[in-house]
């Protein structure tokens, strides 16, 4: 006697759509509070009312979810949905390790250069990423299928599959054929140079102005003996407060 899955199968459908609405609907109401408290409430001289808020928070999440199913239609055309996500995280992502790794070990670096360095990281890789996406969605970057031939199997199949190999387009701009593993690194290598250069350029080396304490350990035997001695000064006092505090705990 079968057992039949159909009892199961409508509560499992069920938890997921549910789970999906949750998350969809959890996703629509923290944007349009963030944008409610960020961008409407500082522009504006006279406190909101409540029915004004929820007039707000209703047209955002309105707005928000339509855009969220016009895209469905766009997303389908960029290939697997992993591949996009990780080239659109990497915009954001490489240029942001390059802005905290150019902090924490080039004492050198100033605002003005961690600025630019970090627009430029995040414009570089944001024209590599969407330049891919665009080559992909117009079918002028394709990838080469691998062989799936059943040619010496004893099995005997119902369909055989041909194998086919997909050309590869020569006209497509060839840093677009990078994968998109790499953008988190290129971001960040784009960031560090650039604010390198823009900081060397835009005041002296002198790094005594910098906090010790904002480096890397392995970067502050390389500062001035001054920051270095105060720095050692700081970690003496702080050790001597703990030493208090423990013989007037012992005491």
């Amino acid at each position: 006697m079968g057992l039949s899955l159909t009892p199961f199968r409508k509560p499992l459908l069920h938890r997921k759509s549910g789970t999906l609405d949750f998350t969809l609907s959890t996703g629509l109401n923290s944007t349009a509070g963030v944008i409610l408290e960020d961008f409407c409430k500082p522009h504006r001289k006279e406190p909101l009312t409540e029915r004004q808020m929820n007039i707000i928070m209703k047209t955002v999440v309105v707005v928000a979810g339509l855009m969220c199913i016009a895209l469905v239609f766009v997303v389908e055309k960029l290939g697997t949905v992993l591949q996009m996500m990780s080239s659109l995280a990497g915009i954001a992502n490489g240029p942001l390790i390059g802005v905290f790794t150019a902090g924490l070990f080039l004492p050198w670096v100033n605002s003005k250069g961690v600025f630019i360095g970090g627009l430029s990281g995040l414009g570089f890789v944001a024209w590599l990423s969407l330049g891919a996406q665009a080559a992909i969605a117009s079918k002028r970057l394709t990838f080469p299928t691998k062989p799936v031939s059943v040619e010496g199997c004893t099995y005997s199949f119902v369909s055989q599959n041909s194998t086919t190999t997909v050309p590869v387009d020569t006209e497509v701009f060839g840093m677009y054929r990078l994968s998109y593993m790499w953008y988190y690194m290129v971001g960040c290598v784009v960031t560090i140079l650039v604010s390198l250069v823009v900081s060397l350029l835009t005041q002296t080396k002198d790094m005594s102005p910098v906090d010790p304490k904002l480096l890397s350990p392995l970067i502050r035997r390389f500062m001035p003996a001054k920051k270095k001695d105060k720095l050692g000064a700081d970690i003496v006092l702080i050790g001597v407060y703990f030493v208090s505090l423990k013989m007037y705990a012992l005491t």
